[in-house]
């Protein structure tokens, strides 16, 4: 029988090879770096009205005057290639959904959930950041606004992640919340609602500000 046992030597010289490797994908997952802005800047929500030619309706004027949420964050990109073949950015919005029967704390609580991919982001210094933005249409806002009309409260939060392939690279809050729900958009308890959530380019501003934003990822045709 020839068993063979490694010497030490060998054992080593397979250990630093692995902790090499290791550390190469280290070095390659610290070369992709994004970051959300410091502060309230970074990640905020607003109420605004659309753009002109943008308003919905018809010649009812109904909702004209309505406002849209608009959620924004804001963000820098810094690598080594200089620029970042895509990024993938989710968002979570906690609403009231009127819908909704209450749960046993008595709420009517939902979360909506939007993404939006981009490619060839450029390395962009601090000042001069680059923008992710999402919509919710009036209409929506109608039913998830509840009883206070979504105005937002400290119960009532917004959290963005950013992607590198399906490496979370960054993560930005909008709102202080206790730290026993600091994962309040990872809930099972809460249902999550898709669909809801308006990119930049499905609403009317998606002609608006082609500096600050990079281009959409298209999707994929039928025939590739």
């Amino acid at each position: 029988m020839n068993c063979r046992i490694p010497s030490l030597s060998a054992v080593v010289l397979t250990l630093a090879v692995s902790v090499g490797a290791f550390s190469s994908l280290l070095a390659q997952s610290d070369d992709v770096s994004l970051k959300f802005k410091e502060g309230s800047d970074g990640l905020k929500a607003e109420f605004v009205d659309p753009p002109s030619g943008g308003a919905v309706g018809g010649s009812t004027g109904y909702i004209d005057s309505r406002k849209w949420l608009k959620i924004d964050a804001q963000y820098m990109v810094n690598t080594p290639n200089e620029v970042l073949p895509e990024a993938k950015f989710k968002v979570y919005v906690e609403v009231y959904d009127l819908q909704k029967p209450r749960d046993s704390r008595g709420d009517k609580v939902a979360i909506l959930t939007g993404e939006a991919t981009y490619v060839n982001l450029p390395n962009v210094p601090s000042g001069r950041e680059l923008h992710v933005t999402f919509f919710v249409h009036p209409y929506t806002i109608n039913r998830f606004g509840g009883e206070k009309n979504f105005h937002f409260e400290p119960r009532q939060n917004i959290h963005i992640d950013a992607y590198a392939g399906e490496q979370k690279i960054a993560s930005k809050d909008a709102f202080d919340v206790p730290a026993a729900d600091k994962n309040w958009y990872q809930s099972e308890s809460e249902r999550k609602i898709s669909g809801m959530i308006l990119t930049r380019e499905q609403s009317p501003w998606s002609m608006s500000d082609t500096i600050t934003y990079p281009q959409a990822k298209l999707k994929a045709s039928a025939a590739e």
